[in-house]
């Protein structure tokens, strides 16, 4: 079989169920040492839903992500499902306790500094 031969056969391979299916099973393992089972299990036991905001999956162009404790491997080191928005958000602030609550003080600050009452964009 040629090169290009094979090459369309696999990239038609990954694209079909099962080759999406096995993908999927190999990419948990190996990055987060769980299971799709156990991914389905999460998936189930939160109700579709990201574990921060709680926007469920049908809302979201992309499936739930593994939210995990970088320090650990294995279903241990979950913590959850979570969008996108979520997952980025919280990496972002680099899983710090102290940067999330100071993120948290500083958006109550500004919007209690809003007089909502007012034009947008005019502050208290």
């Amino acid at each position: 079989m040629a090169t290009r031969d094979r090459k369309a056969y696999a990239k038609a391979w990954r694209k079909s169920e099962r080759g999406q299916e096995l993908y999927r099973e190999n990419h948990l393992n190996r990055k987060y040492g769980i299971t799709n089972a156990q991914y389905n299990e999460l998936y189930k036991e939160q109700g579709g839903r990201c574990a921060c905001c709680g926007k469920h999956q049908m809302e979201q162009k992309w499936s739930l992500d593994v939210d995990h404790d970088h320090k650990g491997h294995g279903i241990e080191s979950v913590r959850g499902l979570l969008c996108r928005d979520c997952n980025l958000g919280i990496g972002k602030l680099g899983d710090k306790l102290e940067d999330v609550q100071n993120a948290l003080d500083y958006l109550v600050a500004f919007r209690d500094s809003v007089d909502h009452s007012k034009e947008p964009g005019t502050r208290g």
